[in-house]
């Protein structure tokens, strides 16, 4: 009967030691808006940091893009918010006090931007001295173009230093309907000028430097002629017309790599360029002659929610998945690219024929918007 006590004692010992360890593991919340196709590498990433500490698990949070902000949002207001959470908030939502202050750990932890992340990534990340995010991606957006339609077409490549009317005669050459091929996608009048280098290419110039004054920027002739031009465009059929969208889907990707798309433009997802059949070249924006070449870049950032009840495990986890480890597996898997200049240079990404445009723009500071 002992003996039996005592192999009942030690199997509910045995027991409580797994439940403990399965119980004492810490949990952090990470949430994105990305797309289903993007969760792979979300979860790859998690995946490798709890490799690295087994006694965490993050779950991952995936919220459609339409409602997201609102969400994170309304659940801060809650008290509920993710720890980690995605986007790209203006610099100064940090004055309105539910985004973590990160300067106080990169401080104490030695921890330089300046070694870790392209100058556009930090931009992004740092407001008044201080920052407030790390980043996620740095990405340089760069015009593409179609050898196979230009040569059917007879019409020589473009330049590194084409204008904007020389683009304009090139796209006049080459649009046919009657054979379905189109002119330039990624350009429209919705977005072109607040979220695409060509925008900035033609002189055009929304807000001033602080995001907050508009009169005499919007307004400007600068910005009204550039507007003018892209209408001109749109009524010239030069533009990838709405009919073709709807059928292809309106990413400029997507568009592009139907093979019917004389220009595009390079954006987050390349892998669908480097998964096509289609022999195609990066080439920088055309810029409008008189106008001083701007590089246009974008980093979506990682937050950390300053309600968070596990601020240093979040941190923790923010150090690594804006770092070179993170970096290289966003890079395989082809959905972003990764903020790290070390990452570019580990992969060859810095003479690779398309990395290697952006490459260069990244060297050049700071890009817009800011």
């Amino acid at each position: 009967m002992k003996k039996f006590r005592l192999i009942g004692f030690l199997v509910l010992l045995f027991v409580a030691v797994i439940s403990t360890t399965v119980f004492a593991k810490q949990k952090l919340v990470w949430a994105n808006p990305d797309t289903l196709e993007w969760q792979a590498t979300y979860h790859a990433i998690a995946d490798a940091y709890m490799a690295k500490n087994p006694d965490v698990v993050i779950e991952i949070q995936n919220v459609p893009q339409g409602g997201y902000v609102e969400k994170i949002l309304t659940s801060i207001a809650a008290g509920v918010a993710p720890d980690v959470f995605t986007y790209y908030f203006a610099l100064d939502q940090a004055e309105d006090g539910f985004l973590e202050d990160l300067t106080p750990y990169m401080e104490r932890d030695g921890f330089n931007p300046h070694e870790m992340w392209f100058p556009s990534a930090r931009a992004r990340a740092e407001y008044q001295g201080r920052y407030y995010s790390v980043p996620r991606d740095a990405v340089y957006l760069t015009f593409v173009y179609n050898e196979e339609i230009f040569d059917n077409a007879g019409v020589p490549y473009p330049t590194g230093d084409w204008t904007t009317e020389e683009m304009r005669d090139i796209l006049r050459q080459i649009v046919d309907y009657e054979n379905n091929i189109f002119g330039l996608a990624g350009t429209n009048k919705e977005h072109t000028l607040q979220s695409h280098p060509f925008g900035y290419s033609l002189g055009a110039s929304l807000v001033d430097e602080t995001g907050r004054q508009v009169q005499g920027y919007l307004d400007s002739p600068e910005t009204i002629e550039a507007i003018r031009f892209i209408l001109e465009l749109e009524e010239e059929g030069l533009l990838v017309p709405q009919f073709f969208m709807d059928q292809a889907g309106s990413s400029a990707s997507r568009l592009f790599v139907t093979g019917q798309v004389a220009v595009g433009l390079i954006e987050w997802n390349t892998q669908r360029y480097y998964d096509s059949s289609l022999r195609w070249t990066p080439v920088l924006p055309p810029v409008k002659e008189g106008v001083e070449p701007k590089v246009y870049g974008h980093s979506v950032q990682y937050y950390m929610w300053s309600g968070s009840k596990n601020k240093e495990l979040a941190w923790d986890f923010m150090k690594f998945i804006s770092g070179p480890e993170a970096g290289l597996i966003a890079a395989e898997m082809g959905h972003w690219p990764p903020p790290n200049p070390d990452v570019w240079e580990e992969i060859g990404w810095d003479t690779e024929r398309l990395r290697a445009v952006q490459w260069e723009l990244a060297q050049e500071g700071p890009a817009i918007p800011p």
